[in-house]
């Protein structure tokens, strides 16, 4: 999962949004399945998706999401953690 994790990365850095979003789209499913919806892994993949998604200019569906993933990382990371820190930031 981390690997093709790390390939979707790659391919949305490159501009390659819809199989960036494919790719994420299936590691997200995995992960909720293996390590449960507000793992760290978890919520990493969704905020990554969002940016994505942000990227092809989908933005209300990547607000939605980047929402959704500051409120879990709140809950399961605090307030003042990196991760939820970086999701503010692109969230604003």
């Amino acid at each position: 999962m981390s690997t093709r994790h790390s390939l979707a990365y790659v391919l949305q850095a490159r501009g390659e949004f819809e199989y960036a979003e494919q790719l994420f789209r299936t590691v997200l499913i995995d992960r909720e399945r293996e390590l449960g919806p507000h793992h760290p892994d978890t919520l990493s993949t969704r905020h990554n998706l969002a940016l994505t998604l942000l990227a092809k200019g989908s933005y209300d569906d990547a607000e939605q999401m980047l929402r959704k993933v500051l409120v879990e990382r709140e809950q399961e990371l605090g307030e003042h953690h990196p991760d939820t820190l970086t999701t503010r930031h692109n969230l604003a």
